[in-house]
């Protein structure tokens, strides 16, 4: 029985520690907008781990009798499988912020990951303790590993996002989503000598705003006083590049680092000028609004947050559904119900209460920044904001958003009731538009329809004063427009346009950056970036101009698309699908992929591609010159091609540019997405 005491115990240690210390570590560093720190829960984690692992290791040396021999051995492969599962095994499923995933796409992967385990449990019953050495030095050696990156990579000096009380740090804080606690408590309070109010509603797209207002005279007329802008456009489409430019004034250009970017406009931002010249600062970040509405259970939210995402990532694929149900975490949704568990029930209540509450009790005027889920999708709520079903198409989009413009039509109506909408200017804007094209215009070209519905977000504004039916114009304004609008209304001198003193046909060249995943701002820089160029109306084909982008400094080879990896050389007229698809849909022409050409004479370019229209056909280009035609023989059935080429010796290790424009792009099945063909992989090599 001795012989088993040193394997019971370092295999309890190597599952303890990973259970309870390491996994949630991880998961916790993952999650740049939580209230919790390392440093703050570590001793915690510490100390359930070391509790945990001497009664877990003598209950394993009990095991000892005949019939429980086999549960050491299986143990040990359970030790050694949780840190090959967590640390290697794990698919990356991008942002887990409400969207439902797509786990059909991950169906037969994860019967060959639950094959594999149940091959390794039979093994371990059968082989007894033959191999319950090997496989606990196996266990010990992983524990030992990835402890040591875990603990060397983890920023031990991260802050507390939020606190108690509010401090000066709110306003010029780099992290745009979250804020202290105390920041949000008095958005209902309002003054009565002067309001600038800020309300963003996420992925509210200007032309759905415009169809709904035009056919809703309820909503428009509580837009009193308001202009909305019928050309406005955004900077990027994801959310947090594009709120830097509205509170920083400056859109973030590449040539330095995202992190150094906002350390170096910090200062800058709208909250710390307006504090300055005398404002009271609320404040109501997105991922702060569980705070406002009950702190005692953001906390709550906090660690059962910590705890969904450990088991997300560690369970076998087959069982994550059951912990990411339909967008929602399955503890997370088990704290109190103080606080409404989606995102789009959080929105109702935010404004319920601010509606609610709201009063005139202060003299100094305020200045309120209030950042809601808006039209993110999918759309959970019918236009009489009843629950539904999850959708993502326009329809969904206009009857959540006229759900959610009702319930602002409540506070703009309850301000007039207070007296303070006319000394009160009032922006409703959104950080970007959507990824599913325009309502009317569905026209597809060069530049694919969700790149350019995405710089489309909603501008409306009304200015203290500012009286008379909703209007509509058309001047050629930005989201970064707004910082200067509103340091001319306080007194603040800047050489920049405001939004009111900007025409309609007014010539102005307008720049927007196109980058396919919403994690790319986390990172250091954008992994790569389409520039393209507006002179005109943002709704209309012929304004857009791409600009020439730089080819990606790194070799060309296999390329499989739907990666993270294929996000740098793969250009814009590639979808970006569910995580873990594994492909790309081409939505343009040209669809490009570029990087360094081979050092070989003849060059080999294949592909893996399906079809779902007849007749298809693929010209493959090689640096502007066409190299090949493929035709696709079959209907919703994968294809493989190759080509050789010989290159210019001016070719041979340079810089190049490989690129399929494809015959057919056209909407499927009813869908309003034109779709070209499904590409799996792309291969270059030399020959």
């Amino acid at each position: 029985m001795r012989e088993r005491i040193i394997p019971a115990l370092v295999l309890s240690a190597a599952i303890c520690t990973q259970l309870f210390f390491l996994g949630p570590l991880v998961s916790l560093s993952g999650n740049p907008n939580s209230i919790l720190t390392p440093s703050l829960i570590s001793p915690w984690l510490i100390g359930i781990a070391l509790i945990a692992t001497p009664i877990f290791g003598f209950l394993l040396w009990q095991t000892n009798r005949p019939s429980l021999r086999w549960i050491l051995p299986v143990m040990a492969i359970v030790a050694v499988w949780m840190y090959v599962a967590f640390y290697g095994l794990a698919p990356n499923f991008g942002s887990l912020d409400g969207r439902p995933l797509d786990f059909a796409a991950y169906e037969q992967r994860g019967w060959f990951e639950l094959a594999l385990l149940l091959a390794g449990l039979v093994f371990a019953v059968i082989s007894g303790k033959r191999f319950i050495v090997p496989l606990t030095i196996a266990a010990a050696l992983f524990a030992v590993v990835n402890a040591v990156q875990v603990l060397t990579a983890i920023d031990w000096g991260r802050q507390p996002l939020t606190s108690g009380a509010a401090t000066a740090a709110d306003l010029t804080a780099s992290n745009d989503f979250v804020t202290s606690a105390a920041r949000t408590l008095r958005i209902p309070e309002l003054s009565s000598s002067r309001n600038i109010i800020v309300i963003v509603l996420d992925t509210f797209q200007n032309d759905v705003l415009e169809s709904i207002v035009r056919t809703d005279s309820v909503i428009a007329n509580a837009l009193e006083g308001f202009t909305i802008y019928t050309n406005a456009m955004g900077h990027f489409p994801f959310t947090q590049l594009s709120i830097g430019a509205v509170l920083r004034g400056e859109v973030y250009d590449g040539r330095e680092t995202i992190p150094a970017y906002l350390e170096r406009t910090n200062a800058q931002k709208l909250p710390a000028i307006l504090s300055g010249a005398g404002y009271e600062v609320d404040l109501l970040p997105l991922h702060s609004r569980h705070a406002f509405l009950a702190g005692r259970v953001s906390r709550c939210r906090a660690y059962a947050e910590v705890v969904d995402l450990f088991l997300f990532r560690q369970v076998p694929l087959l069982l994550k559904r059951a912990v990411y149900d339909d967008g929602q975490f399955v503890v997370t949704r088990n704290c109190p119900q103080a606080t409404p568990v989606t995102e789009q029930e959080q929105d109702l209540e935010v404004l319920s209460r601010i509606s609610q509450h709201l009063v005139v009790s202060r003299e100094q005027p305020t200045f309120k920044w209030i950042h809601l889920w808006g039209m993110h999708p999918p759309a959970r709520l019918d236009a009489d904001c009843s629950g539904t079903e999850s959708h993502f198409d326009g329809a969904s989009v206009r009857a959540q958003g006229r759900c959610i413009l009702g319930k602002m039509a409540d506070i703009l109506d309850q301000l007039k009731a207070e007296g303070v909408y006319d000394n009160s200017q009032i922006f409703l804007i959104s950080d970007h538009g959507s990824l599913l094209g325009f309502i009317e215009n569905q026209e597809n070209s060069s530049v694919p329809l969700r790149v350019r519905s995405s710089a489309h977000p909603t501008i409306a504004f009304k200015d203290f004063g500012a009286t008379g039916p909703l209007e509509f114009d058309g001047s050629p304004v930005v989201l970064a427009d707004i910082y200067p609008t509103i340091l001319k209304a306080v007194g603040v001198s800047t050489d920049k346009l405001a939004l009111n003193e900007l025409f309609e046909g007014q010539h102005r060249e307008r720049f927007y950056t196109f980058y396919k995943s919403a994690a790319e701002a986390t990172q250091e820089r954008l992994s790569r970036a389409d520039t393209f160029t507006i002179s005109g109306n943002v709704r209309d084909n012929a304004a857009w101009s791409v600009e020439p982008s730089e080819i990606a400094n790194i070799p060309l080879g296999r390329i499989d698309l739907g990666t993270d990896e294929a996000l740098v050389s793969a250009n814009y007229a590639f979808s970006t699908e569910a995580a873990g698809a594994g492909y790309s849909w081409v939505l343009s022409n040209p669809a490009t992929v570029d990087g360094v050409l081979p050092e070989a004479d003849t060059l080999a370019i294949s592909a893996r591609v399906l079809s779902p229209h007849e007749g298809q056909e693929i010209r493959v280009s090689v640096n502007g010159r066409e190299v090949a035609l493929w035709q696709i023989s079959t209907v919703n059935g994968w294809e493989t091609f190759e080509t050789t080429v010989s290159l210019d010796q001016r070719e041979l290790g340079a810089p190049g540019v490989i690129a399929l424009d494809i015959l057919i792009i056209e909407p499927i099945n009813n869908s309003t997405r034109p779709l070209g063909v499904l590409v799996d992989w792309i291969n270059v090599e030399g020959k």
